[in-house]
């Protein structure tokens, strides 16, 4: 999957629909060439324009800041030319704050690292390329890690960075990742948002100058996800061209897009620059977050297909993560913080005779947390509410039949198996929300329950029926006091759990596939999940608004 075309000097990954390819120039410096659909050969040197004006250094000195302001760099670096955005700087001692990293060596092996205090994605079935690239100067060294997985149109980047010197380098900015291409008809793509309204997408025009997608919150937040994507402006569904590069980890990132006076662009991403220093001493090393990259010639449906089937393959590392789930209920919506043992254990026996199979504690057991002002993240029981202990509530739980949770927050898939997908529980802006987390992650991972009516968060009234069948669209639970629901409801659960039960494999396993839009066309919303084997398919269609005087809809299934 990866090959050194020695003669050319050129690196050639492929996966099974594209190819990213990457040369050394001048003996120097580490170009990027290509990405795309999958290319079976050839020489793509070419593309470095490396005969054109402003000539090579070795060439002609004096063009040298041309050249690097110019040169389509794999891994940019700050300080002596190149004034587009940076991937690394630096400071020394002295207060320098220039580097050229030239190429080094290389090596190609088989499988892929442990990145060091980061989570990242992980299997044998992948090839991985190392180019070590160096500044002469300081003895900064930029290891460029680049894993391509055997069976996904994937390339992830890592890099790490060591200080060979002997004097200790101050690092001000590590950047994950850098793809410089030439400037097309693209739009750009980021998920925002805030509480309640998690992750709805954006589409930018690219002009000249930049574009950011960022957090500077110490998590990546409610507000902006770190995500972009570089879509043409004819890319739907199904046709059309998509770029993306999703940054794993939660904490400070940015996002960038820049396009530049020669209509080239540059897209980045990593951890953001601003607040970040970091002393790094003789014979240290930094490790950079991994950013993952996908490119679709078949439009942001396929695009999104492949993140689902890397993070569930090559990501979550659960032993829950191909397992089937319990069908819970969560307590929150219903007394909030004002519960105790006899009002979960009330729940608990209701939810038994329904057929929910597990009842989770929710924010308010733990410290003295009675509200939001006090106690969150002590976590030792409160045995004003929860009389006698966990012990005593739990084997009390278990005896009705059910099982017993605790709600916890992970934020992140590498050390969970599913994540909360928004406080929001209304079924018809869950349809936005999760539209906007389903574009990434998926339906296995993205947790969903049935609330009550009218919604806490928006006032709305949806029917019972409708909102279990949004819920479906992840793991499935309840979010509600069933005791104090209407009778007819009630009744419904057990037929809900059916339901789910039956497609249940279909959903945490299958293909994902958008078939229409709420966000889009504001009236109705549509989805389909495909068996692996395209024998089952499971479509999932919400009229939103009601139309007067208008026939049925056709839906086109996609496969």
């Amino acid at each position: 999957m990866i090959r050194f075309m020695e003669e050319q000097q050129v690196f050639w990954l492929d996966t099974p629909n594209t190819s990213y390819v990457i040369g050394i120039s001048d003996g120097k410096y580490v170009g990027h060439i290509y990405y795309g659909r999958r290319i079976e050969g050839g020489n793509l040197r070419y593309l470095l324009r490396e005969e054109e004006p402003p000539f090579l250094p070795s060439g002609n000195a004096r063009e040298k800041v041309s050249f690097l302001d110019s040169f389509p760099m794999e891994y940019s670096f700050g300080g002596t030319g190149d004034f587009r955005e940076s991937c690394i700087d630096i400071m020394t001692e002295e207060g320098q704050q220039g580097l050229e990293l030239w190429y080094v060596s290389h090596s190609i092996y088989q499988g892929k690292k442990h990145l060091e205090g980061m989570p990242a994605t992980w299997g044998e079935t992948c090839d991985t390329l190392e180019i070590v690239t160096k500044d002469a100067v300081t003895g900064i060294e930029a290891v460029l890690s680049y894993s391509v997985f055997t069976d996904m149109d994937v390339i992830t980047r890592s890099v790490r960075v060591r200080n060979t010197g002997e004097a200790p380098v101050w690092l001000n900015r590590v950047l994950s990742a850098c793809i410089d291409m030439e400037a097309e008809d693209f739009e750009l793509l980021t998920l925002h948002g805030s509480w309640a309204r998690e992750r709805h997408m954006q589409y930018r025009d690219i002009g000249y100058g930049s574009l950011v997608t960022e957090s500077l919150r110490g998590e990546s937040g409610h507000q902006d996800h770190p995500f972009l994507g570089l879509v043409s402006k004819d890319c739907t569904q199904t046709s059309g061209q998509a770029y993306a590069m999703h940054l794993v980890y939660s904490g400070n990132f940015l996002g960038k897009v820049q396009k530049n006076q020669f209509d080239r662009i540059r897209a980045v991403i990593g951890l953001h620059p601003e607040y970040f220093c970091w002393k790094l001493n003789s014979k240290e090393s930094f490790q950079a977050p991994e950013a993952v990259l996908v490119y679709s010639q078949c439009g942001i449906g396929k695009m999104t297909r492949t993140f689902h089937d890397l993070y569930r393959t090559h990501l979550i590392r659960s032993e829950w993560k191909d397992r089937e789930r319990p069908v819970l209920i969560n307590n929150w919506e219903a007394p909030y913080f004002d519960f105790d043992t006899d009002k979960l254990l009330c729940i608990a026996r209701e939810a038994a005779k329904a057929g929910i199979e597990m009842l989770v504690m929710d924010d308010g057991g733990f410290g003295h947390r009675d509200s939001d002002n006090s106690s969150l993240g002590d976590w030792y029981v409160d045995e004003r509410k929860i009389k006698g202990g966990l012990r005593l509530l739990s084997d009390e739980i278990h005896e009705l039949g059910l099982k017993f949770g605790i709600w916890f927050e992970p934020g992140m898939l590498y050390y969970s198996p599913q994540i909360w997908c928004s406080d929001d529980t209304d079924g018809v802006e869950r349809l936005s929300i999760q539209e906007g987390t389903q574009l990434l992650y998926p339906l296995s991972a993205i947790g969903a329950h049935v609330s009550d009516c009218p919604n806490h968060a928006t006032g709305r009234n949806t029917p019972f029926d409708t909102r279990a069948k949004v819920a479906m669209a992840g793991t499935f639970g309840y979010e509600l006091d069933i005791t104090e629901i209407p009778e007819a409801d009630r009744k419904e659960i057990s037929s809900q759990i059916a339901l789910y039960k039956k497609y249940g494999s279909l959903i945490r396993e299958g293909d994902y596939y958008r078939l229409a839009s709420y966000r889009e066309n504001h009236l109705y919303d549509c989805i389909e999940v495909v068996s692996k084997d395209k024998e089952t398919a499971l479509l999932t269609y919400v009229q939103v608004l009601a139309e007067p005087n208008m026939p049925s809809r056709r839906i086109l299934l996609q496969v």
